[in-house]
């Protein structure tokens, strides 16, 4: 007989976790489905404090003691960011499913450990990225994918609050992942990577709904950023997104300054109108204006959501994963997996550009938005090494897509490219990193070579060193048990990597490195064609 109840547990109850708690407490009133079962703190007393007034039935001093229970289903994870990737994996690896607040990971080679953990051991696991779930903004997407204020040219959001600097405040602790960005600035990331995926789908003309198997977010294809950093955490940024159909993005997230006008608000703007969500980040109100002439800024309100909480906003996200467990899904369709590695790479690339590195995180070698072609490794000298920059790219995602990838054997270019009429960007990625090995493969002296592969790609790099070890695991299904997209170029690939030695290294697109920027224009030079 299939469970009809999923027994929560809270990992770490702080003030988060008892927004969870209070949440799933209104649920559970109504609904068998959602158990209050258990709660661990570090401190016997607050666990035991925190169970008496929230109604879970048993309380332990210490983690171990929690994933030891064998009644506990699911753990809710509140914890500081820095353990977020630890109690996650000892979450998984006790059989446990796991709903982790956002972010999920310090970065995105720690999320992607815990993904290949939840995929091999077949678990629910989730970032909790209650916006993602909020019924405000997904009313503002089906908007943006219905046409209602016409092709999206810009998304602006903010999240600035104004503390006053404590060093005993986990905000302002580099060793807690401290600052804006990873506790605030997620929040405008999240939301224009969410926007801009429903300004592709309405560029390309899908419907208004949720397509099974595709992702919910776009990633943006240039990002320029800065931020004011102070003792190791990073107090404001902001950011300017370039994504693959057009839309731009203007993105700020600070902790110690407000701002004068709408510091925690978005604004979608279109050829047709725009949208204005108030406090964006726990949306309860969006409202749709329409220009009244071809010029100008006077605009008529044509459409008001008002979605007030049942609760605080976190019930959106309980019952889907509760309804994603009971149902064995390892994956919610509305924030899947890779959504969230996308953010975290978006994150990971901005903290790159910073040089803001956090304690326990190993020093990377990365390259900012004012990277020149001449700080790039020499590795085109060196006669032993093969040195392939690719690059691909779609006008529509899919629509006419080209690629493009440059070889340096010492001092010697060769330059290959080539398209399809109906293509997406990540098959065009593929088939860059494809045709410049498959080149490599055929030259006998480049064959015995060393391979330095540079890709802005974190799709192909990531998906190449490591998720296809569970892809084909998984007899190339997603964790979410679906089918693996663009499999018959991802086998080509793969076996053009058993048989060259190949090392892939991450550069960032439109960063002013030479032969990345001559990639991107072999790309768009087949899709002009194309056109």
């Amino acid at each position: 007989m299939p469970d009809t109840t999923v027994n929560w547990a809270v990992i770490a109850p702080g003030r988060i976790a008892a927004k969870f708690a209070e949440a799933l407490s209104g649920l559970a009133k109504t609904d068998s489905s959602f158990c209050r079962y258990a709660v661990a703190s570090r401190t016997a007393e607050k666990a035991v404090e925190f169970a008496k007034k929230w109604g879970f039935r048993k309380s332990y001093g210490s983690y171990d003691e929690l994933f030891a229970d064998p009644a506990v289903d699911a753990v809710y994870i509140a914890s500081p960011h820095t353990f977020h990737a630890e109690l996650s994996l000892k979450a998984l690896q006790a059989g446990k499913k796991v709903l982790c607040e956002k972010p999920v990971a310090m970065n995105a080679e720690q999320l992607q450990t815990i993904l290949e953990c939840a995929a091999d051991r077949h678990l629910f696991f989730m970032e909790a990225m209650w916006m993602a779930f909020n019924p405000t903004i997904l009313t503002i997407l089906e908007w943006i994918r219905d046409g209602k204020i016409g092709t999206i040219v810009h998304t602006d959001a903010h999240f600035c609050f104004r503390n006053a600097y404590d060093p005993e405040s986990r905000l302002f602790n580099p060793a807690l992942g401290g600052g804006a960005l990873l506790d605030v600035g997620i929040y405008p990331v999240s939301f224009s990577m969410l926007t801009a995926r429903a300004a592709e789908d309405y560029a390309s003309h899908k419907p208004a709904v949720l397509v099974k198997g595709g992702s919910t977010v776009a990633v943006p294809r240039r990002v320029v950023s800065s931020a004011r950093i102070a003792k190791g955490v990073d107090l404001w940024n902001c950011e300017e997104f370039t994504f693959a159909c057009g839309m731009t993005a203007s993105l700020q997230s600070a902790i110690d300054m407000a701002g004068a006008d709408s510091p925690q608000d978005a604004y979608v703007y279109g050829t047709k109108g725009y949208i204005h969500v108030p406090s964006f980040w726990m949306a309860q109100q969006a409202k749709l204006f329409v220009y009244s002439a071809e010029s100008g800024t006077e605009a008529v309100l044509t459409e008001t959501a008002d979605k007030p909480f049942r609760f605080n906003g976190y019930e959106y996200e309980i019952e889907d994963a509760t309804k994603c467990i009971l149902s064995g899904k390892t994956e919610s369709m509305r924030h899947e997996s890779q959504a969230a590695l996308a953010v975290c790479a978006t994150l990971d690339a901005l903290r790159a550009q910073w040089r803001l590195v956090y304690p326990g995180e190993a020093q990377k070698e990365s390259l900012s938005a004012t990277t020149a072609a001449d700080d790039m490794p020499q590795a085109a000298a060196d006669s032993t090494i093969l040195t392939i920059y690719t690059d691909g790219g779609c006008s529509g995602n899919p629509g006419p897509g080209g690629w493009g990838c440059v070889i340096l054997d010492g001092n010697k270019e060769t330059l290959l490219s080539g398209g399809e009429r109906a293509s997406t960007n990540n098959r065009m990625e593929l088939m860059a990193a494809i045709s410049a090995l498959s080149a490599a493969a055929r030259n006998p002296d480049w064959k015995k070579r060393k391979v330095h592969v540079y890709s802005d790609s974190q799709y192909v790099k990531n998906g190449i060193t490591s998720w296809i070890k569970a892809w084909k695991k998984n007899g190339w299904l997603t964790s979410a048990k679906k089918p693996v997209l663009n499999r018959e170029l991802w086998e080509e690939l793969d076996e053009l990597y058993s048989v060259l030695d190949v090392e892939w290294s991450w550069v960032k697109g439109h960063a002013g490195v030479k032969y990345n920027e001559i990639c991107d224009e072999l790309c768009q030079k087949e899709i002009r064609a194309l056109r």
